[in-house]
């Protein structure tokens, strides 16, 4: 068990580690695409748009290929969406052309429960060259999908919850007047959050699985 703080000091170059040059068909280049889940918008968080907002992170400012430009055109025209199936291999072809996908989806737990598994066993087959992260609170299960995940829980420490308290003062007029007023109230709601830390500053467990399949179950 490790603090917010520390996780974030360890591995905040993660996504930094990129190294880009011509390797016959596949670029030796690392792509990092981020996805956060929104609760108050689930009717937009359908498998096929956070697949499709994955894509998008891929391609942004790139050429894009005909046959892609062709599909498009062809749903275009006859006023049709793509299925969820083709965009799932139109993003599994786009990673294809990366040495190394990190993937990083946010908030799963918050995801709608009646999508989830779609999304997860999608999610499993985009390719052999992604690494995928995965944030969500404890009680979700994924092993039945993914092999031998890997855990990291994260706790907020007393140090995280002084600067989260000092945050908020700062950012509240209101507050920084009483905390003016009243030099125990500073001290007396650290405490009183520092003793409550185990069950209201819980952090998301980070799920992070190995490479992924690149063939659809």
């Amino acid at each position: 068990m490790v603090s917010r703080n520390a996780w974030s000091r360890k591995n905040r170059a993660l996504f930094s580690r990129c190294e880009s040059s011509a390797n016959g068909t596949r670029t030796r280049e690392c792509r990092c695409c981020r996805y956060l889940s929104e609760p108050q918008d689930t009717a937009a968080q359908s498998p096929s748009n956070l697949l499709a907002g994955l894509w998008r992170q891929l391609v942004f400012k790139r050429s894009l290929p005909p046959e892609l430009l062709e599909l498009y055109q062809e749903h275009h025209e006859l006023g049709t969406r793509l299925s969820l199936e083709e965009i799932h291999d139109v993003l599994r072809s786009t990673i294809s052309a990366y040495s190394k996908v990190f993937l990083l989806v946010d908030a799963l737990d918050e995801y709608p429960e009646e999508q989830r598994e779609t999304l997860l066993r999608k999610l499993s087959t985009v390719g052999s060259t992604v690494n995928l992260l995965l944030t969500s609170r404890p009680h979700i299960v994924i092993e039945h999908i993914f092999a031998l995940p890997k855990y990291l829980v994260i706790r907020a420490t007393k140090d995280d919850i002084q600067e989260y308290v000092n945050a908020r003062i700062f950012k509240s007029p209101r507050l920084s007047g009483h905390i003016k007023r009243s030099s125990d109230l500073k001290a007396a709601i650290e405490e009183r959050l520092c003793s409550a830390a185990t069950e209201y500053f819980c952090s998301p467990n980070f799920i992070l699985t190995p490479s992924l399949r690149s063939d659809p179950p």
